[in-house]
């Protein structure tokens, strides 16, 4: 019987037992990445991860404290400590939970090389925690800072209803333009980007103009990337607002 034949085995009889914890999944999903063809073992688990564990979404779990992504965070310490402290799990002297004993069966199934992998994948090379993602907005800082808030709020309401997702896994980020020039040809350079993940918010009461424009879950990296050179939003009174525009005006000669 091959190792992989030993692991499946080993699975199999966990799963009729019904005991595949969330650790004995994230366990698999290890062995599964250690022995796939690709050498980018990260993107690998990263995909496995997004397939198996799903975030928390229950409202009345979130707002009394859990973690959307809870379970993936509370399997991975799990596995880090078993494999920090593999001679003390093995000791027959003490105590070991059932969960520990199938860790073990799995463990043992693979060979020397793949363990070597798992350690290292598990401590260092890998952050098994789900990407951040985000929803980036821009607003036009000619208008009040009650329209400024009005006008973002209902392009994140109009992506809310296009675009499907988790809100407790997306982050926000604001950014300001100082008008509808600017904001026009902002989401010009993005739209190219993005393409249908980017939504501008059309305000009938302000002649049609576009005010707001959003960009769907925009990963961390691309917020590094992209935006790195925008200023973030920021509402100002009216008599703030003026003045601002009056100095960029006296800039720009």
């Amino acid at each position: 019987m091959t190792n992989k034949e030993k692991t499946l085995q080993a699975w199999k009889q966990i799963t009729a037992e019904k005991k595949n914890t969330a650790s004995l999944h994230l366990m698999m999903l290890f062995i599964k990445t250690v022995r796939a063809k690709s050498n980018d073992k990260a993107a690998v688990m990263q995909g496995l991860i997004n397939k198996t564990f799903t975030p928390i979404t229950n409202t009345n779990r979130l707002q009394n404290g859990a973690q959307a992504d809870g379970s993936l965070r509370g399997a991975l310490v799990i596995i880090r400590w078993r494999l920090k402290n593999m001679a003390r799990i093995r000791d027959p002297q003490l105590y070991r939970s059932a969960d520990t004993e199938n860790f073990l069966k799995l463990w043992d199934t693979l060979t020397d090389e793949e363990q070597r992998a798992i350690m290292e994948l598990s401590m260092n090379s890998f952050k098994l925690e789900k990407e951040k993602n985000y929803c980036v907005f821009f607003t036009r800082e000619d208008l009040s800072p009650a329209q400024q808030v009005v006008q973002t709020a209902h392009t994140a309401l109009c992506m809310g209803t296009r675009y499907k997702g988790n809100p407790y896994t997306q982050h926000m980020l604001m950014f300001g333009v100082p008008n509808l020039a600017a904001l026009t040809a902002r989401y010009n350079e993005l739209q190219k980007l993005f393409g249908k993940d980017i939504y501008a918010f059309i305000e009938p009461d302000i002649g049609n103009e576009m005010t707001s424009f959003g960009i769907n879950s925009v990963s961390v990296r691309a917020v590094q990337k992209i935006f790195a050179k925008d200023q973030l939003l920021q509402p100002i009174s009216d008599e703030g607002r003026i003045e601002r525009l009056l100095l960029r005006e006296l800039m720009n000669g």
